[in-house]
Order: structure tokens, then sequence, then C-alpha cells
């Protein structure tokens, strides 16, 4: 049974010297997939698991033997009290001596037992910290891609804006141009050319106008609000003159112009906001 435990303990030791020399963690080799490659990451897991499982079968063999020995000292003593033959206490003197040696190899095996796993565990942690890279690097990959998409978006809507605009600026001139052409209406002199800018002209300002109040919205209303609060200012800065009457002219003409560039700086602003 001890050698059957050996042969097997062996073989764990040889799954993890490979183990240890594709990942580079360890004292074999160089590592294969120390730079982080998942491929074959989830079989090496499931070898681990296997050399795991041998170790704990090899503990519970051994702790039957141990059982199996402490049985046969406990009859030997029993057998050594009482009054036997020379020859029955020459053989159970040799089972014992028998037994100590076996119960060595024991202890030796279960130090191998121990050692394996130690570095069993090792190799486990090792390659969940792989598998945790990639998957880290992976994310990566996906956050980049992900910015660019979101950056080529951006630009595609960008040009369709830019194509609406142009469409917006020539469709109403080349409504009012298929409009004078029509032959019926005798409207192909040269003198009828301004009343084609006429035309043109004020409709293509309107759509801009309908155009810029429907995407533009927001921006008018925060527009409408600001002026709204400069005026309730005003009134209230009015109402204080009336109720401070000493102030003199240089007070009043400093606060003057301090609302006035106050006023220029928050129109500014308002046109920032509505450029971006």
């Amino acid at each position: 049974m001890l050698k059957h435990r050996e042969d097997h303990l062996q073989s764990c030791f040889t799954t993890i010297r490979e183990i240890e020399s594709i990942t580079g963690h360890g004292s074999w080799g160089q590592g294969i997939i120390a730079d982080g490659n998942p491929t074959g990451t989830i079989e090496l897991t499931a070898k681990l698991g296997r050399a795991l499982n041998t170790v704990a079968n090899v503990y519970k063999h051994l702790n039957m033997v141990d059982l199996m020995w402490k049985h046969l000292e406990a009859m030997s003593l029993q057998m050594a009290a009482t009054d036997i033959s020379d020859g029955v206490r020459a053989s159970n003197n040799s089972i014992m001596e028998a037994i100590g040696i076996l119960r060595q190899q024991s202890l030796q095996a279960r130090d191998q037992a121990q050692y394996l796993e130690v570095r069993i565990r090792s190799q486990s942690s090792v390659l969940f910290s792989l598998l945790t890279h990639n998957d880290a690097k992976v994310n990566i990959r996906v956050a980049n891609a992900s910015v660019e998409l979101a950056a080529a978006a951006r630009r595609d809507g960008s040009s369709m804006k830019t194509i609406a605009v142009l469409t917006m600026a020539f469709l109403p001139a080349t409504f009012f141009a298929a409009f004078f052409s029509i032959p019926s209406l005798g409207w192909v002199e040269p003198d009828k050319f301004p009343l084609f800018w006429a035309c043109t002209l004020p409709v293509t300002a309107a759509t801009f106008m309908l155009w810029a109040g429907v995407t533009q919205r927001e921006a008018m209303r925060r527009l409408v609000r600001d002026i709204a609060s400069r005026r309730r200012e005003r009134r209230e800065d009015t109402s204080k003159w009336k109720l401070s009457p000493r102030k003199t002219e240089a007070e009043m003409g400093r606060e003057e112009e301090e609302r006035r560039m106050e006023e220029l700086r928050r129109d500014h602003e308002i046109q920032l906001e509505d450029w971006t």
C-alpha cells in the first residue's frame, strides 16, 4: 500500500513540475504563459485539481495505515505480556521492528504529501492571478474599443449634422429655382431674378431659425432665464438706489461699471455654451 501511495505522490510531483515549467512561477522552466497567454490555463487548473485530490486520497490512506499499525502494536504488547513461546516472541519482535520501519516510511510519505500540497496550492494561486490578469487586459481592450466606437459615432454625428445644415441651406434655393423655371409662369426674364432672391433668402433664414428653435430649445430657455434674471437684478438694484439716496455719483458709477462687466461676462458664458 505504501508503494502504491508513493507512486501516486511521484505522479503528482511530475505534474507540478510540468505546470511550474509552463507558468514560469517555480523552480522549473522559463514560463510559456508567464506573459499572460490564456492558452491551456483551464486545463492546467484541472490538472492541479486532480493532483490535489490525489494528495487528499494519500492522506486518507496514510491515516488508515496509522490506525492499523496502532492496532498491531497494541496486539503485540498484549502478546508480550502473556506467557508465549520463544518462537512467537521472536515473531512478535520482528513485527514490531517492521512496524517501526514502515512508520518511518509513512512519516516520509506524509511530509512529501504536505510539501506537494503547498506547491499545488501555490500554483493554483498563480493560475488564478494569470486568469485575473487576462480578464483585466480583455476589459481594457473592450474599454478602448468602446472609446473608439464612441469617437467614431461622434464623428458620424458631426458629419450628419453638416450634411443636414448644407441641405437646409440649399433646399429652399433649389425649390424656388425649380419653381421659377416653370415655363407657364413666364419668369425666365432677367428682371425676375431679384424676385428669386427675395423669396429664397427669407425662406432660408426662416428654415434655419426653425431648426435652431427645435434643436437649441434648452439653450434658448437658458438664455431667456438669464435675461429674466438680469432684469430682476436691475429692478432690485434700482430699488436699492432709491432706498439709499446718500450714495455719491462716483459710487453709483462704480456699481454701474461692475454691473456692466458682470453682464458682459454672462453674455460671454452664454455664447460659449451655445457654441459647445
